[in-house]
C-alpha cells in the first residue's frame, strides 16, 4: 500500500522521472499478489495495485536504493543484520512525520483494518512528504 500510494505522490508532483519506488519484504515469498483488501483500500483511491508482485528484500535492492522506508523497527533491524553498511539508509515510515512507532502490517485482518492502515499510511505520507524530499535531494516536489 505504501509503494502504490507513493507512486501516486510521485507522479502528481511530475517527479516519476526522478524517482523510482520499489517494494519488497524482508520475509515476503516471492511472486505473490497483493491482498485483495490492499487492492480494494486502493482501488478506492483511484490507485490500481492489481498488477503488484512480492519480492523478498536483497542485499542488491538495498545497495542500490537512496531510501528505505521501513513500516516497524523489525524492518530496520533486519537490514542491519543483513547490510549493516547501509543503515543510514532506513527510516521508519513514521520518522518522516516526526514520530516514532510501528505502523502494524493488517495482513489477515479484515477489510476495515486495511482501511485504517491505509488512513495511518496516508497521513504519515503527508505530513512527511517534505522532509522525504529533503532526504533524497530534491527541490520542491
Amino acid at each position: 500500500m505504501v509503494a502504490g500510494l507513493l507512486t501516486r505522490y510521485i507522479e502528481t508532483a511530475h517527479l516519476a522521472d526522478q524517482l523510482l519506488v520499489k517494494s519488497a519484504g524482508t520475509g515476503a515469498a516471492p511472486d505473490i499478489a497483493a491482498s485483495a483488501h490492499s487492492v480494494t483500500a486502493l482501488a478506492r483511491k483511484g490507485i490500481d495495485i492489481s498488477a503488484h508482485r512480492s519480492q523478498r528484500l536483497s542485499y542488491d535492492l538495498i545497495q542500490e536504493a537512496d531510501l528505505i522506508l521501513v513500516m516497524e523497527e523489525a524492518h530496520r533491524r533486519h537490514i542491519f543484520y543483513q547490510s549493516p553498511e547501509n543503515l543510514d539508509k532506513v527510516l521508519l515510515l513514521s520518522e518522516l512525520a516526526g514520530l516514532q512507532g510501528d505502523i502494524a502490517d493488517p495482513i489477515g485482518q479484515d477489510e476495515a483494518v486495511y482501511r485504517r492502515t491505509l488512513r495511518e499510511i496516508e497521513n504519515m505520507l503527508v505530513v512527511g512528504w517534505p522532509r522525504l524530499l529533503q532526504r533524497l535531494g530534491i527541490e520542491n516536489g
